[in-house]
């Protein structure tokens, strides 16, 4: 805001002459103003301050007297002038002004002076009358005051800030990233704009991509510290807070700018109050940028002995991958209502008869969980049973593909592709949940859940699915046909919860059947194959199937044969 203060410099004697004299003039009806002027004044020269006069005509002998000074320390140093009026040494004071009004364009010192960076200056007007030749002096305006004395520093230096995404953190697992923009100034405040808030301009963009900012962000102005000149110098340093919002994973960056509170200064027109943010002294551009990560970390689980009597020991394993790193505990439920486990190798014992799903959870570096899970069948001793068979299993997440042997799957549902030779043991590979089998043929994928099946292409791949599976199944097989050698990672998931995750690698062209193990309690309702393909040397493609899970007596549902993109580029956050 805009101030103008009095300096009551006059001597004290003087001052009590002048007061005793007023009773016997006429009325005061002499008018002094001054022009508003920028609290911080931008300029590439000297300032200008702008005063006019108005003479009453019952006056004479009517002068109009200036004193420039500059704030220091402790008080303020006269530059030029003297407090006083018309025959006091150093004055500068007009002649006898007509009747009338007359304008004063005043500069700080002299004309062709620069007046410092962060340098305070104020130019003081008094009109001054004399009465029978006895004394000169003032008379009171507006307020009661004697003489007007518009304030301003000079501010010519740019600030200086700093954009921060989740306190500097590389990872988030928010899809609402919490952005900080620092400010410092040495001389003035951030912009003082309507109800409190500053002029920060704010983009984002995906990452490499560094946005240029160009429209003001409303809702990364407003500062932490009030942003009024009550509070300056204390807001020279400020903080602004706002959220960017983002579609979905990934890597994304923010850029912003900042606008101090200097304006600049006219040589012949008085400040009037509209000048706008953009011409302010301006920071340069500050960029920060941060990996959105909401998917947890792929887990693997293991048993010694599928299945066991009870009372026998069962040793669980559990390991963890993920690009964020991984915290290195896990929880384990057991699946018989006994309590949990933990830590990365545990051993249980099952009291019951009965089947058991045994469940590890973990956390990624940012937060994410995952999990992954193995059945067990214990039976009662003396039961008929293969108890404590030897060799192990491998859960949900963790088993491996044929590796050099033949191919399972040559009954009457496999299946000869026409134009692409079918993979053998020593072409394909399948890891995580998923095993690799004989090429199956349409109608026995389409048997999963009697619905008909769709395809989706990723560059040289292609995916044959069903459009529905029945719950209760295990496991869900599909046909893969490589165009080109690469690999395949598909995730089953229902919203952004992972079910199972696999991957199948082809070191030639050629089709292979994939098998994915599911949990047979999976709830019916809309699910999604997440496909990604990285073709040897290529860039990797991602595309996504919709599933829909029945019940096992319910017929299957028409489904759209529309797949899914990959999200778009990132919206910027609101601006005004």
């Amino acid at each position: 805001m805009l101030v103008q203060r009095s300096i009551g410099r006059l001597p004290a004697a003087l001052l009590i002459c002048c007061l005793a004299l007023a009773a016997f003039v006429p009325a005061a009806s002499a008018t002094v103003t001054a022009a508003p002027e920028p609290v911080f004044t931008k300029t590439a020269g000297n300032n200008h301050f702008y005063f006019s006069v108005e003479k009453p005509t019952y006056y004479t002998e009517y002068r109009a007297c200036i004193v420039t000074t500059q704030v220091v320390p402790g008080g303020e140093q006269v530059l030029e002038g003297a407090f006083g009026g018309p025959g006091v040494s150093g004055s500068l004071c007009t002649a006898n002004l007509p009747a009338g009004t007359k304008a004063f364009n005043e500069v700080v010192y002299s004309e062709g002076w620069i007046p410092p960076d962060g340098n305070t200056y104020r130019v003081c007007l008094a009109a001054y009358h004399n009465t029978g030749g006895v004394i000169w002096q003032t008379e009171p305006q507006a307020g009661g005051q004697y003489v007007l004395c518009p304030t301003s520093t000079i501010d010519r230096s740019k600030p200086s800030i700093g954009v921060h995404l989740a306190a500097d953190a590389a990872r988030v697992n928010t899809l609402s990233v919490p952005v900080r923009i620092d400010y410092q100034d040495a001389i003035s405040p951030p912009w003082q704009g309507p109800n409190g808030t500053a002029s920060n301009w704010v983009c984002a963009a995906t990452y490499p991509t560094q946005c240029s900012p160009n429209e003001v962000s409303s809702v990364c102005s407003v500062p932490t510290v009030p942003n009024d000149m009550g509070h300056y110098p204390a807001n020279l340093t400020n903080t602004f807070s706002c959220t960017l919002n983002v579609p979905g994973e990934g890597r994304y960056t923010v850029c912003a700018i900042s606008a101090d509170s200097a304006v600049p200064d006219s040589p012949t027109i008085a400040w009037n109050g509209t000048a706008n943010s953009t011409t302010a002294n301006l920071s340069a551009p500050a960029c920060d940028d941060v990996t959105v990560d909401t998917t947890g970390p792929a887990v693997t689980v293991t048993a010694d002995a599928a299945s066991v009597t009870t009372g026998q020991l069962v040793k669980f394993g559990a390991s963890a991958t993920d690009p964020a790193g991984t915290s290195g505990n896990y929880d384990w439920d057991f699946g018989d209502n006994t309590g949990h486990g933990s830590g990365a190798a545990p051993t249980h014992t099952y009291t019951q008869a009965g089947t058991f799903t045994a469940r590890a959870t973990t956390a990624d570096g940012v937060g994410n969980s995952g999990s992954a899970a193995v059945t067990i069948t214990v039976s009662a001793p003396g039961s008929g049973s293969s108890g404590g068979s030897g060799g192990g299993t491998k859960g949900e997440g963790g088993t491996k593909g044929s590796g050099g042997s033949p191919l399972p799957g040559t009954g009457a549902g496999t299946w000869t592709p026409p134009g692409s030779p079918a993979l053998d043991s020593g072409q394909v590979t399948a890891g995580g949940a998923a095993s690799a089998v004989a090429p199956l043929s349409p109608g026995a994928i389409s048997q999963a859940g009697g619905g008909g099946t769709r395809s989706a292409t990723l560059g040289k791949l292609k995916i044959t699915a069903p459009k529905s599976f029945r719950a209760g199944q295990s496991p869900l097989k599909l046909n893969v046909t490589f165009g080109r050698p690469g690999s395949l990672k598909l995730t089953l998931l229902k919203g952004s919860a992972r079910i199972s995750r696999g991957t199948l690698v082809a070191t030639k062209p050629g089709t292979a059947g994939l098998a994915l193990k599911v949990p047979k309690a999976l709830r019916p309702g809309a699910y999604k194959l997440a496909a990604t393909f990285q073709p040897r040397g290529e860039k990797a493609l991602t595309k996504s199937l919709p599933l829909t899970v029945i019940r096992a007596s319910a017929r299957p549902a028409t489904a759209s044969s529309s797949t899914s993109v990959p999200l778009g580029p990132v919206t910027p956050p609101a601006t005004d």
